[in-house]
C-alpha cells in the first residue's frame, strides 16, 4: 500500500508537467512535425538515463562500500544504542535500503539532465565556426557549442558527490565508523580513507571547473563591454589558474591525509583554499580594476573593446563593410 500511495502521489505531482509535455505534442503534431518532438523526448530520455545510472551506481557503490567498512557489533559500547537500533531496523533489508536512497537521488539527479537536451545537441552536433578567439587560441565555436553543456556537468558532477560524501557520512555515523565525542575514536582509520578520497575527488572535480572559468571570462559581462578586459585578463585569469593549483594540491593532502592522524591537512587546505577563492579569485581583481584601470581606464581597455567591436562586427556580417 506505501508503494502504492508513493506511485498516486507521484502522478498527482506530476499532472501538470504532464499536461504540458502532451500540450507540446499535439502542437508538433499541428504543424507536422511529430518527428521533431519524439527526437526531442528521446534525447531527455537518454540524458535522464544516462545521468541517473551514473548517480545510482556511483551511490550505490559508496552505500555498500561503507556498509562493508562498519565495525564489528562486539565492538559497540552501551553509548552506541542509536547504532544498534539501526543495525537491527536496517540490516535485515540492507539491500533494499541502499538501493531506495540510491534511487531517490538519483531521479532527482537524472531530472536536472532533462533540461540540458538542448546543450547536449550543441555540444553533440556544433561545428567550428572559423574564427580564433583572441584571448585563449580557440575557436569561437567552442563558446557556444561546448563550454554550456561542459560547465553543467562539471557543476553536476561537483554537486553529486558532495551529495554522496554527505549520504556517505551520514551512513558512516549510523554504522558506527564516525563516532561523537566521548564515546571512542572520532573517526575509524578506514573511514577517514573512503572519506578523503571522496573529497579529493569533489577537489579535482572543482580544479576543472576553475579551468572552465577561464574560458568564461571571454563571456565576461561586468565591464564596460561584453567580454574578457584588463582586470579579467591580468588578475582574474591568473588568479583562477592559481585556484587550479591549490584545488590540485588540496586534493593530493586529501590523499596523503589518508596515512596521517587527524584531520589536520584537510583543515589548512581548505582554509588555504577558501582564503584564495576570496583574495586572489575576488579581491586582487577588484584591486586591479580598481587602482589600475580606473585611473587610465580608456588606455588600458582600448585593446580588449577593438576585440569586442570586431567580435561583434564578425557576429553581424559586418567585417566585410
Amino acid at each position: 500500500m506505501i508503494v502504492v500511495l508513493g506511485i498516486l502521489v507521484v502522478l498527482l505531482l506530476s499532472l501538470r508537467a504532464i499536461a504540458h509535455v502532451y500540450t507540446d505534442y499535439l502542437w508538433y503534431q499541428s504543424v507536422g512535425a511529430s518527428a521533431a518532438w519524439q527526437r526531442r523526448i528521446a534525447i531527455q530520455g537518454v540524458l535522464m538515463l544516462v545521468f541517473f545510472l551514473v548517480f545510482m551506481v556511483l551511490s550505490y557503490l559508496n552505500m555498500e562500500f561503507a556498509e562493508r567498512l562498519a565495525p564489528p557489533a562486539d565492538s559497540l559500547s552501551p553509548a552506541d544504542e542509536l547504532i544498534e537500533r539501526y543495525r537491527e531496523f536496517v540490516q535485515p533489508r540492507r539491500r533494499a535500503f541502499q538501493v531506495g536512497v540510491s534511487v531517490l537521488f538519483a531521479v532527482i539527479a537524472g531530472l536536472e539532465a532533462v533540461g540540458q537536451w538542448q546543450n547536449w545537441i550543441l555540444f553533440r552536433y556544433g561545428k567550428s565556426f572559423g574564427v580564433v578567439d583572441p584571448l585563449h587560441k580557440v575557436d569561437v565555436s567552442f563558446y557556444t557549442f561546448k563550454l554550456p553543456f561542459l560547465s553543467w556537468v562539471f557543476s553536476w558532477a561537483f554537486a553529486a558527490m558532495v551529495l554522496v560524501l554527505f549520504v556517505v557520512s551520514v551512513l558512516h555515523y549510523l554504522n558506527g565508523g564516525i563516532r561523537l565525542p566521548g564515546t571512542g575514536p572520532a573517526v575509524s582509520g578506514k573511514v577517514k580513507a573512503h572519506l578523503s578520497v571522496l573529497m579529493a575527488i569533489i577537489a579535482l572535480i572543482k580544479a576543472g571547473d576553475y579551468w572552465l572559468d577561464r574560458y568564461r571570462l571571454t563571456l565576461s559581462t561586468r565591464g564596460v563591454v561584453h567580454g574578457a578586459l584588463y582586470a579579467d585578463v591580468h588578475a582574474q585569469l591568473p588568479a583562477t589558474t592559481l585556484l587550479i593549483a591549490i584545488s590540485v594540491f588540496c586534493a593530493g593532502l586529501f590523499v596523503v591525509n589518508i596515512r596521517q592522524r587527524g584531520w589536520g591537512l584537510p583543515m589548512i587546505a581548505v582554509s588555504l583554499w577558501a582564503l584564495m577563492a576570496v583574495a586572489a579569485g575576488a579581491a586582487y581583481p577588484w584591486f586591479i580594476h580598481r587602482f589600475t584601470v580606473l585611473p587610465d581606464q580608456s588606455e588600458k581597455e582600448a585593446p580588449y573593446i577593438k576585440y569586442n567591436i570586431a567580435g561583434t562586427r564578425a557576429a553581424m556580417g559586418l567585417d566585410k563593410v
